[in-house]
This record gives structure tokens, sequence and C-alpha cells, in this order.
């Protein structure tokens, strides 16, 4: 009896003292103070391109603005278009103190809305950090010499398009399922160049969705196409918003003719508003998630890095601040569940969708010259008749070397040695590769 009254006793001690302990006033740690000599990991959707160099641009402005001025860091988690970073983000593997953030492709606050394919991550939950770009300037392109201009024609002609993005097979999809267009997708081509020049060597009709920013691959690739309007952008993939550029072109958010239609086209082209967003899991706290918020949109403003953007043609454009953001996710979710439904029954179709056709050659390998700092390069083949140019994408080709596939883009162009017997998958002179069966 004793022994369980001291054991109580003691117990309750304890008890006593560690309430004590945890209640007892502590002084609070600054944002300056947690984040000095520290580091913050950007998790990016996708790990190159323009993508990765815009948010290596916003974190070499962003942590200047940050109390304690932490570095800024990055870390490939490529996945599901892009998304599958998030549920990373939300997972007990990721510290939710304000050092872990992400950059999903455009359709991570959407996944839920768009598609059943289950995630990790609560949209509603997460915190929004900042948006570099809000301006939606994707469009649907068709060659000068197709005779569709208007929405009437996409109804009542076919079309056929290519691309090398998945997201637009979700808008063309939409276009067809609640608006009644007649358009075939062909993709996904290994980079934008190759789905402009099926599109130029006549094999399709237009081009299902690309920017018009001076940054855009085909303005560099294809400098002259929009000028000698060889291609015109037709509609644009927005809710609300007419393009300054573009004025004619159809506004695809605003073409329903029911109210359900319009919210349906909504939730579809809400990625073109959140279209780089930087996000945070959930339970950052609030002083740093202030903090972080307000050096984006620092980071945003700052000369330096306007200039640098223009330089760099990345096309970073109308930022929106995380709070607002937030408003904005808050606002889509809201809508109706009829427009919910029926924009994952519009998306959820497949059948307007037509494979590539790739065509193949066995050349040895001559020469590898790498693109400037990328990882891509242009591949020189020859055979007993000619020399063949082929470009080999680091994010996109497949390549297999030595009987082993190799995966990490940085070690794909390593792989390949002159003097390699290649079967190569292409669409045709100066494209690039599908995929690369290379061995000595």
């Amino acid at each position: 009896m004793l022994a369980r009254v001291h054991k109580l006793f003691s117990t309750t001690i304890i008890s006593g003292l560690l309430v004590w302990v945890n209640s007892a006033p502590v002084a609070a740690e600054s944002v300056a103070e947690f984040y000095k000599d520290g580091s913050i990991v950007i998790h990016m959707g996708f790990p190159g391109g323009g993508f990765l160099e815009s948010a290596k641009l916003v974190g070499k402005h962003m942590q200047k603005h940050i109390p304690g001025n932490p570095k800024i860091v990055f870390q490939g988690r490529p996945g599901r278009l892009g998304t599958a970073v998030l549920d990373f983000l939300a997972s007990p593997w990721a510290l939710k103190d304000g050092t872990h953030l992400a950059m999903p492709g455009s359709l991570g606050p959407w996944m839920p809305l768009q598609t059943s394919v289950p995630v990790k991550y609560d949209p509603l939950q997460m915190n929004y950090i900042g948006n570099v770009n809000s301006a939606g300037d994707t469009f649907l392109f068709v060659r000068q010499d197709v005779n569709i201009r208007t929405l009437s024609d996409l109804v009542s002609k076919p079309l056929k398009v290519s691309n090398s993005r998945g997201a637009y097979r979700n808008f063309v999809a939409a276009l067809n399922n609640i608006l009644g267009t007649k358009i075939t997708y062909v993709g996904d081509y290994p980079s934008h160049r190759d789905a402009f020049a099926a599109m130029l060597r006549g094999e399709t009709g237009g081009i299902a969705g690309a920017g018009v920013t001076a940054g855009a691959e085909h303005r560099r690739y294809f400098p002259s196409l929009l000028k000698d309007l060889k291609v015109i952008p037709i509609l644009r993939y927005t809710a609300t918003t007419k393009s300054v550029e573009y004025p004619g072109a159809i506004l695809a958010g605003m073409a329903g003719t029911t109210e359900t239609q319009k919210q349906a086209l909504e939730i579809t082209f809400a990625s073109q508003v959140l279209d780089r967003p930087l996000m945070g899991p959930p339970g950052i706290p609030a002083p740093r998630l202030k903090a972080l918020q307000i050096a984006f949109m620092k980071a945003m403003q700052d000369p330096e890095l306007i200039v640098e953007a223009q330089e760099k043609k990345l096309g970073i454009k109308d930022p929106m601040s995380g709070p607002n953001m937030k408003k904005y996710v808050e606002t889509i979710y809201a809508l109706p569940e009829t427009a919910k439904t029926m924009t994952r029954k519009a998306l959820a179709d497949k059948s307007f969708l037509q494979p590539v056709r790739y065509t193949t050659f066995n050349a040895e390998l001559f020469k590898v010259t790498k693109e400037g700092r990328s990882l891509n390069a242009n591949l020189t083949f020859k055979d007993t008749k000619k020399t063949i140019i082929v470009r080999l994408d680091a994010r996109t080709t497949s390549v297999s070397a030595y009987g082993n596939q190799i995966k990490p883009p940085p070690l794909k162009v390593g792989s390949l040695e002159p003097g390699m017997k290649c079967n190569v998958s292409w669409t045709g002179p100066k494209t690039t590769a599908s995929a690369l069966v290379c061995k000595k």
C-alpha cells in the first residue's frame, strides 16, 4: 500500500514538474535566428528546363529577403505530371518548420478536382508562398492554311494537333467534352520543337498548347512563325482574361453556354492562373510563413530579378502573393459539385488521343555535342551513305547503353561514346530521339 502511495506521489510530482517546465515562459526564437546559417530546400516537380531556371532565379533573390538569409537549394522530385512532390511535402519525411517547400507542376493544387487519381495531400490544408506566373499566356495554334478560326469552326470541323506536354491533353479533353469540339491530340512528342516540326510537315494542323512569351520554346526554335503568320493562336486557355497581344482569340473559359459549363472550364484552366506555384506543407509556424510570403513578393519586385528574367527570357509575369493564392484555391474548391463532376468526366476521356508514329534507323555514333550548359546534346551519326543529326533531350529521351537503362538525366549524355552502334527512334531529320539503344 505504502509502495503504491509512494509511486503515485512520485508520479504526481514528476507530472507536475513536466507541466511547469512546459508551461514556463521560453524566449521565442525569432525568424532570423531560426534561419541564420541554415538552408531551405525547394523540391521540384520538374527537375529541369525553364521550370528549374525560373525557380533558381526566384530562390537566388528570395533568400536575400528572408530574415537570417538562409541558403536556398533545389532537389528534383518528379512524377505524376509534377504533382507527386506534394505527396512528399505532406508526408512525415518532410519537416513542417519552413525549411521544406515545393514547386509542383501547375496541376498540383487541382489534382483532387480534376482527376480520380489518389493523392496524399489536401490542397486546402497546404500553405501557399507565392506564384511566379499568373498570366495564362497559353494558346491553341493552327497552321495558317488550316481554315479554322472560330469556336464554330472547331465544333464543326475536325482538327488534328500535336504536342509534347501532357497537361494540354486535359485542355483538349475539356474543349471536346464540354464545348463539343472535334480535336484529335497526337502526342506526346519528346520536345515542343518536334511537335511544331510535325505541324510544319503537314502531319497535324496545329499545336494543342504553347505559350507566346519571348522565352517560349517555339519562339526560340521557330522565331518567324508568329511574325510571318505561319501559325495563328486562335484560342486562349484561360477563364476570363482576354489577351492584349491577341484580342481576337477565343476565350475558352467564357465559351460555355451554361453556368455549369463555365464553372467546369474555370476548374480546368485554374492551372493557368497558378502556373508556377511555390507551396509549403501544413503546419509552418505563422511568423515563418509570413516571412516567406513577404520575401517571395519582395523578390518578384526586385529590379535585379526583373532584369535577369528578361535577359534569360523566363516569362515571369503577374506574380501572385501567397494569401491571394490561398483565396483563389478556396474559391475554386467552393464551386458547385455539378461543375466538379462535369470536369472530372470530361478530363477522364482518352478517346481523342493518338500516339506519335516513330521510325527507327541503325547507325554508328560519330560525335556528341552538348547544348551549352544543359544536359541535352546533339548526336551525329554516320552510316554508309550520309550523316544524321539527332537531338537528345535528357528529360524525355529513353537511353539504354551497355545493356543498362540510364534513368538519371545527368548520366544520359555521359553514357554515350563515339563508336557505339545505336538503334534510334525518332520522327524525322533533326528531331529529338524518343529512344536510343546503344552498344559497342
